[in-house]
């Protein structure tokens, strides 16, 4: 099949020239450096479709692009993305591009900002009646704010591009397959590989994450989590603070919750306990709708495999250093693990507080071949500290500076009660990037008040 025929099955499917814009207002302010114009189109069904536009302010014909909105689950935020940013992003990006001398559009697409009812599941499954889709109207109206952009009198129309983030960079993608007049296109964070997606069901992750609740600060620690994982892409069916003590029979009602969403994805940030208590009544239930069980460090433990048994098969666990399975690939990780008796006898938090150890002892040894034993003194140690970067326990953990968070992982799977390494696949490696960080501001004790 050549790429004309393939480009007018793509239109075809994606709706093409069928979901045109009208604008209806526009209503212009000037920011500091740069104009905002808010705007108002009209589908051919009638609905309004909001619009942001930042540019500068003095008039000239310069480049464009198109901006798509991520998901991310914030239904809440729409277009306003470019003009205020959201948690996945550093700050907002429509003011940088106007100072950077583009014309900036972002539309709002169905089911998010003032478009957000009819929800997302109820769009899609209208427009599967109807024998279309959701991603097709979306594609298309975008498209449709593509032609109307380039057009304008201030914009250069052979040099109009798109640019988006998470589901935006997706849809970036697919409409300049199917839009010849994309100058060019940029993303942040998008998804390369649909098929392992779809497999894995992380395509519609939503579920439960477990609020260890005992203390105002446990549950606190936990809303930094909540809204990354929210920021990529996860819809909470419900964030339920629990007990480290609570008893199997507290769980009943949180397995009906998880039943009732049909929930796919439960993800633990209490302790082990916590885990396999939920994972025993979710099979005493029989929930079966969930395909991924994932928990924190304090679930790397001997007992959680001891007590979770059979019910805890195929539980992920993330983690920072190099797994005990493995220790015979790095001398500290060995050295750890025959101190405490063998791999019986060991546990991640007891693994950490050994690295917290051996970065006293490389401090200390810093000051002692420097200046001598006599210059071990309080403020000698803080400042050796403040000092250290890219730490990593002798190749023990992965590398990072004592403040802030690494953004090295690897995944162990719960496989015949056994931890195996799943991901990356090579022993004593992890995968490192900046993209594996999203940044997340909150007031984490406001958030921590919306939990029940």
């Amino acid at each position: 099949m050549d790429s004309m025929s393939q480009r007018d099955r793509l239109r075809t499917v994606f709706e093409i020239g069928e979901r045109s814009l009208t604008l209806v207002s526009r209503q212009i302010v000037e920011e500091d450096g740069y104009a905002v114009e808010r705007l108002q189109f009209l589908t051919a069904d009638g609905e309004a479709v909001r619009g942001v536009l930042t540019r500068p302010i003095a008039p000239r014909r310069r480049p464009a692009l198109l901006y798509i909105h991520a998901h991310g689950a914030r239904y809440d935020i729409g277009a306003d993305e470019l003009l205020y940013g959201r948690p996945a992003l550093l700050g907002p990006l429509g003011p940088e591009f106007a100072r950077l001398g583009f014309v900036t559009l972002m539309i709002e697409m169905p089911a998010f900002g003032t478009r957000a009812e009819p929800s997302e599941s109820a769009r899609a499954k209208a427009s599967l009646w109807h024998g279309r889709s959701l991603a097709g109207q979306m594609v298309a109206e975008q498209q449709a704010a593509f032609e109307w952009l380039a057009a304008r009198d201030d914009v250069i129309a052979h040099r109009v591009g798109v640019f988006g983030l998470s589901m935006g960079a997706t849809l970036g993608y697919w409409l300049a397959a199917v839009e010849p007049s994309v100058a060019c296109v940029a993303h942040l964070c998008c998804y390369a590989d649909f098929e392992t997606l779809i497999e894995s069901g992380a395509h519609d992750l939503h579920g439960i994450y477990l609020v260890p609740g005992d203390l105002p600060t446990t549950v606190q620690s936990a809303t930094y989590q909540i809204a990354a994982q929210e920021s990529i892409g996860v819809k909470w069916d419900a964030t339920l603070k629990m007990s480290g003590s609570d008893a199997q029979a507290a769980y009943t009602p949180r397995i009906q919750i998880a039943a009732a969403a049909g929930s796919t994805y439960v993800y633990n940030g209490s302790n082990a306990k916590a885990m396999y208590t939920m994972r025993k009544e979710a099979n005493a239930q029989g929930l079966d709708s969930v395909t991924i069980w994932a928990c924190s460090l304090a679930c790397y433990t001997t007992d959680f495999l001891a007590t979770g048994g059979a019910d805890v098969e195929g539980t992920y666990v993330w983690m920072q250093f190099v797994p005990f399975e493995e220790a015979s690939s790095n001398p500290e990780a060995q050295a750890y693990v025959d101190s405490v008796g063998g791999l019986g006898e060991v546990d991640s938090f007891g693994a950490q507080a050994w690295q917290a150890a051996v970065l006293f002892k490389q401090v200390v040894d810093e000051i002692v071949a420097a200046d001598g034993p006599n210059a071990i003194t309080r403020a000698a140690i803080l400042e050796g500290l403040a000092n250290t970067q890219d730490f990593d326990a002798n190749g023990f953990m992965a590398p990072k500076d004592l403040r802030g968070f690494s953004d090295c992982f690897a995944v162990m799977q719960v496989q015949d009660n056994q931890f195996v390494r799943v991901y990356p696949e090579e022993a004593a490696t992890f995968d490192c990037g900046e993209d594996n960080l999203v940044v997340s501001t909150i007031d984490p004790a406001v958030e921590a008040a919306k939990i029940a």
